[in-house]
Order: C-alpha cells, then structure tokens, then sequence
C-alpha cells in the first residue's frame, strides 16, 4: 500500500513537471519583456533630454514658439466693383480715399493694402473695382458719380470676408442714375462677425429726434433739383432691421404710395415715381423698436422738376 502511494506520488510529479517548466518559461519571457521595456523607455527619455540640452545649449528653439503666430488679418477684405460707366471712390473708416473716374483713371490711392482697377470697355463690360486687404473694422463710404453722359443704370456688388472665413455677398442690380445726382453708400465691415456687417443708404436726414430707420443713396438733401426735362425719379431707400413693415406709410404729392415699397426689413427698394412739374413733396415714416420701445421716424423732400424743358427741346432732324 505504501508502496503504491509512493509511485503516485512520483507519477503526478512526472505529469506537472512540463507544466512547471512552461510556467517558468513564460514567467521569464515576461520578466524579459518588462525588462527590455524599461529600458528602451529610459533610453528614449535620456535621448530626448540630451537632445533638449543640446538644442538649447546652441540656441535652437522650438519653432512653434519661435515663429511669428500667422496674421489673421490677411483675410479680411473688401471688395467693391461698379458695372458701367460711372465713376467710383471709397473713403475706408479712417478718413483715407481712392477715386476712379468714370474713364478708368486712378487717383493716387493712400489706403494701405489696396488696389483699384478697370476692367474691360463699354457700357456692359466696363467694371471699376476697390480692393483693400487687410480690411479694418468699420464704415466703408461708396459714392458713384462722374457718369459719362446719361447712362440708365449700372449694377453694384460688394464682396467680403473676415479671418472666421465668414462671407457677405451683395449685388444691387439695374440701379437707375441721374446725372448730377451722386449715389452714397455705406458698406460697415465687422471683422469679427460677418453677420454684423451691412449696407445703407449714405444719406440720412438731420432730424435729430429720427432713429434712422430709413437711409436713402440718392436723396441727399432734403431739396432735390432734377436735370431739366426729367419726368420720373426712381428713390432708392434702405431700411433698418428694426422696422415694423406694417407702420411703413409713403405719400407722393396727393398721393399714398405706399403699396409700392417692398419694406422689408434690413433690405432695400428702388421705387420709380412720376413727376409733376415743379415741386413734388415726397413723406416717409415708419415705425420701429429702438432701445426697447417703439419710436417713429419720419422724412420729407422737396423734388423740384423741371418738365418744360423737355417740351421746350427742339425736334431733331431728319435729313434726306
């Protein structure tokens, strides 16, 4: 019996003995491992501060630190081009301006990171563009003039963006023109929120108790004198955001006119009214929220028309 007890003893011994051994192979594959882990990671770590050392020991630094961070400011820009032949200039918020006739010529330009331009010919094709890099927050005045002869119209756009990559877009097309009457814009450029940048009318009346909810671009004072043998003018108006269309009210002699207005709010209208001789009363009014209550701006213009003029004009010839 003891005998026996002592064979299985050996026996089971015999049978785990390969398992120990495996047991004790991989215990040592891993302590391996782990040992050859640890050191490749300190000799990385004794690499990398030697390195350091030695970078800074020549005067190396990084280049994240030491480059200059890039200049946001590159993209923001401004650009304003006029399709027909009318002159253009822009004065920028500080003051600073640039003009180009309605021939294409440039004046000496003092508006730092800026261009200006004609390109192509003829009444269609011919475009003047203001570009300014660099853009600086703030009012962009426009004012189209000098038109060669009397053109009917010509076509607007504006073109910016800030270094959010954020766009604004706008074309104002078929802008009827009167000669001697020049167009004002206001283009305000934030550099900082596209969506707080918009366009006005560059004329708004002095009535010191108006919110100015209405701008206008060619009713530049409260008289307007029209070319003799003019009939019919065209107002271009601008509202503010802050309008209540419903309030909008337009009177034209004796006459409500209102239906004629879009009125809708931060956009803008070109309306074309018929013209009586001699004085033409032109009222405006609408209502809007300013600093939290409702206020009502108003305007009045005296349109003077000269219509005998043009009866007066001699018939032209026909020879042959």
């Amino acid at each position: 019996m003891g005998v026996h007890l002592e064979l299985t003893v050996k026996e089971r011994h015999a049978e785990n003995e390969p398992i120990m051994k495996m047991a004790i192979i991989i215990s040592g594959v891993i302590l391996a491992f782990l040992l050859i882990t640890a050191l490749v990671i300190a000799g990385i770590t004794t690499r990398v501060i030697k390195s350091k050392e030695e970078r800074e020991a020549s005067g190396f630094r990084n280049p994240i630190r030491s480059s200059s961070k890039i200049d946001a400011t590159t993209l923001n820009s401004v650009s304003i081009k006029i399709y027909g032949q009318v002159g253009l200039s822009v004065k920028d918020p500080f003051g600073q301006t640039m003009e180009i006739d309605s021939y294409g010529n440039v004046s000496p330009n003092i508006i730092p990171s800026s261009y200006s331009c004609k390109i192509g010919q003829g009444a269609e094709s011919d475009c003047k563009e203001f570009y300014v890099n660099h853009a600086e927050s703030g009012y962009y005045g426009i004012t189209v003039n000098d038109a060669q002869g009397n053109i009917p119209a010509y076509t607007m756009e504006i073109h910016a963006r800030n270094y959010n990559y954020e766009r604004l877009t706008k074309c104002y097309e078929n802008i009827p023109y009167f000669p001697g009457i020049p167009h004002k814009y206001f283009l305000y450029y934030n550099s900082d929120n596209m969506r707080g940048s918009f366009i006005k009318g560059g004329y708004a009346t002095d009535n010191k108790n108006n919110p100015t909810f209405l701008t206008y671009a060619n009713l530049i004072a409260p008289t307007i004198i029209l070319p003799a043998g003019t009939s019919a003018f065209s107002l271009i108006i601008f509202y503010d955001l802050a309008i209540i269309p419903e309030t909008f009210k337009a009177r034209f002699n004796d006459m409500i006119i209102s239906n004629l207005f879009r009125r809708n709010p931060g956009g803008w209208d070109i309306v074309t009214i018929n013209l009586k001789d001699g004085d033409n009363l032109l009222a405006l009014s609408v209502d809007g929220i300013g600093m939290d209550q409702i206020k009502t701006h108003s305007d009045d213009f005296l349109i003077v028309a000269d219509l005998q003029e043009r009866k007066n004009m001699p018939l032209p010839r026909h020879d042959g």
